[in-house]
């Protein structure tokens, strides 16, 4: 996305069974202020040299009214849950108006059905959010949309769902989310899939290519629109 003009920052998280939900999302939700109060920012530092003072200033160049909030699997649940659950915004201060649009790529948004995937599902689920079905229930995004429906932050935000063809349970839980935001939204939302992909050969973890390219033309066609 840099390649393409986006300033871009990695944010990360505090990890389970260490924290459970909802830290995560408040971690994250940390982090989208930082970003939004230091994007701008003009960074300065001196060195000396051979006894010569060298100022260097560097300079993100992001526009802090201007975010774009994305994530991968687990991160694209807490990047759509931060932002839909308008509490955690409230308890870091954050004005939700500086979010631009979202972009989910093949994430965990029904966390009971993850809860119940064969072996892997009993494996990353209770670290993270207990064993008890009805908090499974609550964390999920389908549940804080429909508690909050067109109060939710979620709806009036343009948003984007991809998932990899080959995709586990995962476009099951995209399409769902996404007819819940199309019952509210008062912004443009849509879901695309990536085809001759899996969950993981979706993010290529080369430097040069964090993105597969065909996700990336699929976020950016979408950012162009906005």
């Amino acid at each position: 996305m840099c390649q393409r003009g986006y300033t871009s920052v990695s944010l990360n998280y505090r990890l389970s069974p260490q924290v459970v939900h909802p830290t995560h999302a408040l971690d994250i939700a940390e982090g989208i202020k930082w970003v939004h109060d230091n994007i701008s920012d003009v960074i300065s530092s001196s060195n000396l040299n051979d006894c010569n003072s060298v100022n260097i200033s560097l300079q993100y160049g992001g526009d802090p009214d201007k975010l774009v909030v994305m994530g991968h699997s687990a991160g694209a649940h807490l990047a759509l849950y931060s932002v839909a659950e308008a509490t955690v915004f409230q308890e870091m201060a954050l004005q939700i108006s500086s979010i631009k649009a979202i972009v989910g790529i093949s994430g965990v948004y029904n966390i009971a059905r993850m809860a119940n995937v064969p072996f892997y599902g009993s494996l990353v689920i209770p670290p993270a959010f207990g064993h008890r079905a009805d908090t499974w229930r609550v964390a999920s995004l389908l549940s804080v949309l429909a508690k909050h429906r067109d109060s939710c932050p979620l709806v009036h935000i343009p948003t984007l769902l991809i998932n990899a063809k080959d995709d586990f349970h995962l476009q099951k839980d995209s399409e769902e989310l996404l007819g819940w935001i199309r019952k509210y939204a008062t912004s443009h939302c849509r879901s695309e899939v990536i085809d001759q992909c899996n969950h993981f050969s979706i993010l290529h973890h080369q430097e040069e290519k964090a993105i597969s390219s065909a996700a990336i033309g699929k976020i950016s066609a979408f950012l162009d629109d906005l």
